[in-house]
């Protein structure tokens, strides 16, 4: 849960590689979205983090076992573009080993982005 949007003028100087790592991962995600939220500081769980969401990113489809009328909140991400999603992230995390990245997917196909500023 967002807790509250934190000043990012002065952690942009104290942690200047994590929002490198943030700004090279949205860009690389938004280019395959529809709709994108940009990185922002934030408190996120009790951590201060670079957060960003993008929507409609790769392929989903309704679970196995969910009714579909058409309209189904909370579809799953295809393993394809799930293993994609993990080899772009691995590719900054390659180029920022020590800038955690924490991510997953949401409702409505939104993936949500994390990096703690730790």
């Amino acid at each position: 849960m967002r807790l509250y949007e934190i000043d990012d003028s002065s952690n942009r100087a104290a942690f200047p590689d994590h929002w490198a790592a943030a700004n090279l991962l949205y860009s690389m995600f938004k280019r395959g979205g529809s709709m994108s939220e940009e990185p922002r500081a934030e408190n996120w769980g009790g951590k201060d983090s670079i957060t960003f969401s993008v929507r409609d990113w790769g392929q989903w489809v309704v679970p196995m076992d969910a009714e579909d009328d058409g309209d189904y909140d909370w579809k799953e991400m295809t393993a394809k573009s799930g293993a994609e999603a993990n080899r772009l992230v691995q590719q900054v995390k390659d180029k920022f080993p020590h800038v955690e990245i924490d991510w997953g997917g949401e409702e409505k196909n939104w993936l949500f982005f994390q990096i703690p500023l730790s």
